[in-house]
């Protein structure tokens, strides 16, 4: 069957999306159907067994019976509470918590099914005769397996580990240094969740590869250039604007480490090209964003590293830029409402090119020991999807949010 455009609901393409988004006051629906049925057979069945006598006294004074009848009781008792999210999503703009309302769904189905069990083996053969409206009870309880989501559709939903939630539907967002690593990883859990990016590096064909596998210009774009290129800056906001609209997220990501050795040996010229890139940069990518119409609640992640925590033996300046990546973070978030400075990652042992650039370095013909190859409580290498949990910025602001596996608290990085 076709149906015009005319009587479409929502974006084309969208319907189960739209249909999921509404999925909350079904929900809630089904679970004060499910609550009010439960209540109202198991008083039917309190008053049957009352009546209904064996070996001359009523079968629900038996302890047995008893029992049977206090379970089912109590599941509704606790079930009741079904009213309470009700009345919130009564209320404009304080809708009770996603989450509430898929618990009572299934709880409340369980609790339907469960009573209406109960009272058919209490009805004793009865139960199982249609005339007796409890077989009826039982027979319509079975349905509501499916009602709302399924019961496997409710083990999906809490089922542990990320999970897309389209939790930033609609938001537009900016990472810096994304072909690859980390950054990438941060624009594929944000388009995952609902949001368009952008995605800058300085190598067009890697970078063209990751918006193909982001999904394609629908969902992303590339532009390819320098991070402490002005120019640069200047371009990408006017297309991410363009293309989709006021920036909510800024994530830079960008950082290099061209230089492994002590600081005695370092070249002042890098030492300028690093903080250049690490600090400067990154200040340049905030102010940009904010002059260009960073949406009002958005927020800014700069993503830095445990060698800006703790001294990281032949990378020592690159942890000195990020060291101050952290204290400029902290300067801004004072000055910020929560979500605009937004938050600040502070990655270790992760899979980025700069420590693993660090791995390759080699030093009298020898692999040194390098912090990679710090203790890892948690007993895996981090990988970048573990990472950019972004845009779940609600009153955080000017925060360092250390993701190492337990490296800076088993030794650190020396």
């Amino acid at each position: 069957m076709r149906v015009p455009d005319a009587l479409r609901i929502g974006e084309e393409g969208m319907g189960f999306i739209h249909m999921m988004e509404r999925l909350v006051q079904e929900r809630v629906g089904a679970a004060v159907s499910n609550t009010a049925h439960a209540a109202q057979i198991l008083d039917e069945t309190i008053e049957y067994v009352k009546q209904r006598t064996a070996f001359g006294q009523a079968v629900g004074s038996f302890q047995h019976n008893k029992f049977k009848v206090a379970e089912p009781a109590d599941d509704d008792r606790r079930h009741a509470g079904v009213r309470r999210p009700v009345r919130a999503r009564a209320r404009p703009r304080r809708a009770c918590r996603r989450r509430t309302p898929r618990r009572r769904s299934g709880g409340a189905r369980r609790c339907r099914t469960t009573s209406s069990t109960s009272a058919c083996r209490l009805y004793g053969g009865y139960g199982y005769m249609n005339e007796y409206r409890v077989a009826r009870a039982w027979r319509d309880a079975r349905v509501t397996k499916i009602w709302a989501g399924s019961n496997e559709i409710m083990k999906e939903a809490h089922r542990p580990g990320p999970r897309a939630v389209r939790g930033l539907q609609g938001k537009v967002a900016l990472v810096t240094g994304a072909s690859r690593g980390i950054g990438f990883a941060a624009a594929e859990r944000l388009v995952a969740e609902g949001a368009r990016v952008a995605i800058t590096a300085r190598k067009a064909e890697p970078l063209a590869a990751a918006v193909e596998a982001l999904g394609g210009p629908d969902v992303a774009i590339g532009v390819a250039g320098r991070a402490d290129d002005a120019a640069h800056r200047d371009e990408v906001l006017a297309r991410v604007t363009e293309a989709f609209g006021p920036l909510d997220l800024l994530v830079n990501n960008t950082g290099i480490n061209p230089a492994y050795g002590p600081l005695a040996d370092l070249d002042l010229d890098v030492a300028r090209k690093i903080t250049e890139t690490n600090v400067v940069s990154t200040l340049a990518w905030t102010q940009a964003s904010l002059r260009a119409g960073l949406a009002d609640g958005g927020a800014v992640v700069n993503v830095s590293s445990i060698a800006g925590l703790q001294p990281a033996p032949g990378i020592a300046f690159y942890g000195v830029t990020k060291a101050a990546l952290i204290q400029a973070h902290r300067v801004a978030g004072d000055r910020a409402r929560p979500g605009r400075a937004g938050q600040r990652g502070g990655p270790g042992g992760g899979e980025d090119p700069v420590r693993a650039g660090a791995l390759r370095a080699r030093r009298g013909g020898c692999r040194q020991p390098l912090p990679a190859a710090a203790p890892r409580p948690a007993g895996r290498r981090g990988r970048g999807h573990r990472v950019p949990a972004v845009g779940r910025r609600e009153w955080i602001t000017g925060q360092t949010l250390v993701l190492d596996g337990g490296i800076t608290r088993s030794g650190g990085l020396g």
